[in-house]
């Protein structure tokens, strides 16, 4: 597979399985190197299908005669379904094709005793070059696409070597279909003398999009000799047409296809694209050469790793990380310690986990953490000696604060600490720490471990070099005792060195540790994640330390790496912090609950026990995220306890299960509780996930029900709660005692029955849903809209309109869509709204009705304009175009976003007229939903206007990406024969020869 990705050039055949199966039996079976080129890999494959392979379906390998008649054969099937732009065909097609091939007296004899009965079944069943698509032996296509491609190169090429003007002619006829691109690459792999067939292709006039040109990149690409003149000359052509626009894909494509087999694309981008003054030429130079790794590319990697552009140092450490030499792992590593930018040492760490060299990788890091931190020991004398001198001999206004300088000398002293420890908190730490723990080697625990150790002995140590320092300088500056002409600066100076001898070394230490532990929390938490992935009992003290850190999070992580070593005395030192703050118990529950293993629940039932109730309780939500078998029988057991916040968060526990074992139980507690429970039950049912298939069997009459009893409940909290219960259980039993429950004295309760009968869909919940929408509570009233939107019944239509009279435009909004979104009764509306009555309505009197609705709401609004938008998009009426292109004009950038985007969905002439005139909008956001748009239903007309208008900028990347896309969608059309974008510069549709 890593053969595989090393090769762009044929990294495509992997999508389809077969393929890659066939290809990786080739590379294990006869552990042949992969070539670069892809005619080469068809070579390979097909030969194999139709030789070798059979010996795999217990079938005699047949002679090298009889597979090259079937290539032929194949050949001509090939290059007439290519002619007819067929690449799935009938077996009636195919006979056909095959007889009439069979009557030809010039094949090879070895068909003379063949029927095509039995080549089909041969070539289909046996070796699986043409697949039986649809079962029944009624359609076909070729294994894959290229298969096709290969086989009508290889009939070309046939046809060339037996008469070259007819083949040459044959080949021209096709140059401006760009599916037939790929078969004329492969063509020209396949030809012993390319020239004949590039020469042909770049006497013809090219298009705007210079794809012959690309084309003759393509082929030169495929050919097995590359250093011809005339080939040098189109890679010159290539390389200056990428390098004006690097950023045109297709462009891009073509270079990086020549620059994997050809040394000359390759030298121009090292040479000349990676000097380049333009950093976007820079940035997908190395995009491109990242692909190719070889020798040149890695030293000239080790270069442009340090490049002023960011991006081009992103690109460079993702190419250069994955490579898995010594020298380009250290650069990348050097490159991370003194780069600035997040995102590129994070590009180096991602390309780390790539890399199949974890052992150099560790090595290195090891070895520069051991220098980060002697280095930062010598900064840190340096930095204390200049500040030393700064005191005694340039302290600035030194008469103003010596009366302060203890402060100050304070502050100094800790930021220095601080300054000169920050690698403990870096990205470049960080990510270190995350691969140590992903790459999972026991060699790494000891750094691991030592990012958790104490920093007092540092700092100590560090502080008492620094003093020794102190007394050596200022013994230097008592010596010259007139440092200054000025008796009274002589004198400040001698304080100034007073003060800094009273230096209290731990009081320093305190405070910087307290600043750099906060500052550490994070580090310490990924450090210890990591040790927990790696799994060393080794581990296990440092660990214990951290269950007692000053972070809340460190303490759940170090608990769960103590669970995740899972050894006796790690589990011997979490039962251990039984006694201790319920800080550290919290962190260890937290921990526990995410582990599914017996000592969990041990540990856990354990913590039920404890005196803090909110420890009992969290105890409990633990064992219910464990969620195995053990735990449910342990919760159900706590539904009797004696504790009422143990068996309520045991109800809650079980909820979140919801196994049938659950359901059963809640339905026994709902029947037999006292008052105190049962609301908790009733939530506990509430929140059961009914929609689970192992539940289907117990949405019975009986469990229903025994919910609706539970309806009428006096308690609202259990009403609101059985409602929602019913509604997820849509049972059409429930509908009739739902709808009573929709006059519930309580507001929340009636919500909740509102939303279970939308859930329910049921015909009969209509009309009291509809009464719902006068409501006295806001959030009644709208959850009754919506539900009648679920349930989709043109009787709700009188009340919906009544909803537009709320105050409440958000309100009015919502009613308003759902009655245009589903069409109901427009004459009705209109007849409200404009007092006129329709008597034979559109489709589009909708948009116009919506249109209405609209004005009729606050125009200041943003979001309701873009949500008319949106809608009007939605509706899809070509009716709605002129009210979305008005609304390319508003003031707000998301409504002229939402605008374009509602006109790419109006597939008509009108739309498709809007979003071309939107390519030159001024708002970026328009041009791009406009671009996005006009991708997926642009035509002929569209490309056509992008070439000719003279406002349009056909030079902006994205729109010239957008023709090309159109151009090869209209080459694959009836129209492709009547218009060309070809040059001059009017850029013109010339009528195709």
């Amino acid at each position: 597979m890593r053969e595989l990705y090393k090769k762009p050039q044929i990294r495509s055949l992997t999508q389809n399985p077969l393929l890659l199966s066939l290809i990786c039996s080739l590379y294990q079976e006869k552990s042949v190197k992969l070539p670069t080129r892809r005619c080469q890999i068809y070579e390979m494959v097909v030969e194999y299908m139709l030789g070798n392979w059979c010996s795999h379906n217990n079938r005699q390998i047949p002679n090298s005669c009889w597979i090259a008649a079937k290539q032929d054969l194949l050949g001509e099937i090939a290059y007439q379904f290519s002619f007819e732009r067929k690449d799935i065909f009938t077996i009636q097609d195919l006979r056909s094709k095959i007889e009439k091939y069979l009557k030809n007296p010039s094949i090879s004899t070895d068909f003379i005793n063949k029927n095509t009965s039995q080549l089909i079944a041969e070539l289909s069943q046996q070796d699986g070059i043409l697949q039986n698509l649809s079962g029944d032996n009624k359609k076909y296509l070729f294994l894959h696409r290229t298969f096709q491609e290969y086989f009508t190169a290889l009939h070309l090429k046939h046809l060339i070597e037996t008469d070259i003007n007819r083949g040459i002619s044959l080949v021209k006829t096709n140059l401006y279909k760009y599916e037939w691109h790929e078969t004329l690459s492969l063509l020209a792999g396949l030809l012993d003398n390319p020239i004949p067939l590039l020469k042909a292709i770049s006497l013809e006039k090219d298009d705007i999009f210079h794809s012959l040109l690309l084309l003759s990149g393509e082929c030169i690409a495929e050919c097995r000799e590359q250093s011809y003149p005339f080939m040098q000359k189109i890679i010159e052509e290539i390389y200056e047409l990428w390098q004006s626009r690097p950023h045109i894909v297709f462009v891009t494509v073509v270079v990086e296809r020549i620059a994997y087999t050809n040394n000359i694309m390759q030298e121009k981008l090292l040479n000349v694209a990676l000097k380049h003054s333009c950093s976007e030429v820079r940035c997908e130079a190395v995009k491109i050469l990242g692909k190719t790794a070889n020798l040149q590319v890695v030293e000239a990697f080790m270069e442009t790793i340090n490049d002023k552009d960011i991006s081009v140092r992103f690109w460079s450490a993702l190419s250069l990380g994955c490579i898995e030499e010594e020298t380009a792992i250290k650069a990348c590593i050097i490159q991370a310690i003194n780069e600035n930018n997040p995102n590129v040492i994070k590009a180096i760490f991602t390309s780390f986990k790539i890399n199949q060299s974890p052992k150099i990788i560790i090595k290195i890091l090891k070895k520069y953490l051991k220098y980060i931190n002697e280095l930062s020991f010598q900064i840190f004398i340096s930095k204390f000696q200049d500040y030393v001198i700064q005191c005694c001999i340039n302290y600035e206004y030194r008469e103003f604060y010596i009366n302060d300088f203890y402060r100050i000398h304070n502050f100094n002293i800790i930021n220095l600490l601080l300054e000169c420890s920050s690698f403990l908190h870096s990205i470049f730490m960080k990510e270190t720490i995350v691969l140590f723990g992903e790459i999972g080697d026991n060699d790494v625990v000891d750094c691991l471990m030592q990012v958790l150790e104490p920093l007092e002995d540092k700092f100590k140590q560090w502080l008492s070099k620094i003093l020794e320092i102190r007394n050596d300088s200022l013994g230097i500056f008592l010596d010259n005792q007139h440092y200054y002409d000025d008796e009274i600066y002589n004198v400040l100076t001698q304080k100034i060195i007073q003060e800094l001898r009273k230096t209290d070394t731990q009081e320093r230490i305190n405070q910087a540790i307290k600043e750099i532990y906060l500052r550490c929390v994070e580090v310490r938490k990924k450090a210890i994640i990591s040790l927990g992935q790696i799994g060393h009992a080794k581990a296990i003290n440092i660990l214990n330390k951290a269950i007692h850190d000053l972070d809340d999070e460190v303490r759940v992580e170090a608990a769960i790496a103590l669970i995740k070593i899972n050894s006796l005395p790690a589990f011997e030192t979490l039962k251990q912090v039984v006694n201790n703050s319920s800080n550290i118990k919290r962190a260890v529950i937290m921990a526990l609950g995410k582990m599914n293993i017996p000592q969990a629940i041990e540990l856990l039932t354990q913590f039920i026990e404890d005196q803090d109730r909110d420890i009992r309780w969290r105890a409990v939500t633990a064992l219910g995220e464990i969620g195995n078998s053990q735990s449910v029988k342990i919760l159900i057991g706590y539904l009797n306890h004696s504790d009422n916040d143990v068996r309520r968060e045991a109800f809650a526990a079980l909820a979140e299960i919801s196994t049938p074992e659950v359901i059963e139980c809640l339905i026994y507690a709902l029947k037999q509780k006292k008052h105190e429970d049962k609301k908790w039950v009733a939530a506990a049912l509430g929140k059961i996930k009914w929609f689970a298939q192992e539940l289907k069997h117990y949405k019975n009459l009986e469990v229903v029900e025994s919910l609706i009893d539970s309806l009428n409940d006096s308690d609202s909290y259990v009403r609101r709660w059985i409602a929602v219960a019913l509604g997820k259980i849509r049972h059409p039993h429930a509908v009739k005692a739902l709808i009573l429950a929709l006059d519930d004295p309580d507001a929340t309760v009636r919500k909740y029955v509102a939303i279970a009968l939308g859930r329910s869909s049921h015909f009969t919940a209509v009309m009291a849903l509809a009464s719902k929408i006068q409501d006295k509570d806001n959030s009644v009233r709208e959850q009754a809209v919506l539900a009648l939107e679920r349930i989709g019944d043109p009787r709700a239509t009188k009340a919906l309109i009544s909803a537009l009279t709320s105050p409440d435009n958000y309100f009015k909004m919502i009613a308003a869509a759902i009655l245009v979104k589903i069409q109901w009764n427009i004459h009705i509306i209109r007849l409200i709204f404009k007092k006129i009555y329709f008597s034979n309505l559109k489709k589009s009197d909708s948009v116009l009705l919506f249109s209405d609705i609209i004005s009729k709401l606050d125009p200041s609004d943003k979001s309701i304009r873009c949500r008319a938008a949106t809608a009007l998009g939605e509706i899809g009426s070509p009716e709605a175009v002129k009210f979305l292109i008005r609304s390319l004009v508003d003031p707000n950038s998301d409504v002229r976003g939402r605008a374009a985007a509602a006109l790419g969905k109006i597939r008509c002439s009108k739309s498709i007229t809007a979003l071309i005139q939107a390519l030159s909008h001024p708002d970026v956001a328009v041009q791009q939903e406009a671009i996005a748009a006009l991708k997926h239903i642009g035509n002929s007309k569209v490309l056509k206007s992008l070439v000719q208008s003279f406002t349009i900028d056909l030079d902006d990347p994205d729109i010239y990406t957008l023709a090309r896309i159109l151009a090869v969608r209209v080459s694959m059309t009836q129209e492709h024969n009547k218009l060309i974008p070809l040059y001059p510069r009017k850029n013109k549709f010339i009528d195709a020869p």
